[in-house]
């Protein structure tokens, strides 16, 4: 697997983080106060403590699912941090705001006092970079 596509592959996982993130936030404010509509037994389904007792097992599923993943998205980052050693600093900077950070390139541009074509350029240059130093490796 190339640079490029390891850089788009944790972009991927790290949305797929925040997504699992959001979910779980969201799960627990519906599921967690006896206010909540899901703690009355509505005709038709089981008992309350039936959907409690489900949202904990969805709740616990996605902890699991979400500790997996951040630890992927860690131990990846720290991959390409050795990987980026090649790199000057502004082009490690384009490539984390844009990869880790999962900023826009308009944001990116912004930051780091670029135009947003200047940014694009600057990380096509260093994922370069980063491919022909790994391959002489």
């Amino acid at each position: 697997m190339g640079t490029r596509e390891r850089f788009e592959r944790l972009s991927d996982h790290l949305e797929e983080l925040y997504t699992e993130r959001v979910r779980l936030y969201a799960l627990r404010k519906t599921s967690g106060a006896p206010s909540s509509p899901s703690w009355e037994n509505k005709s038709g389904g089981g008992m309350a403590g039936d959907r409690v007792g489900g949202a904990a097992v969805k709740a616990a599923e996605l902890e699991r699912r979400i500790h997996t993943l951040d630890n992927q998205c860690r131990a990846e980052i720290r991959a390409l941090e050795g990987r980026m050693t090649c790199l000057r600093a502004r082009e490690k900077s384009v490539l984390r705001l844009r990869y880790f950070d999962r900023r826009t390139w308009e944001t990116v541009a912004e930051i780091a006092g670029l135009s947003e074509r200047g940014a694009r350029e600057i990380c096509r240059r260093a994922l370069e970079k980063m491919e022909k130093m790994e391959g002489k490796s």
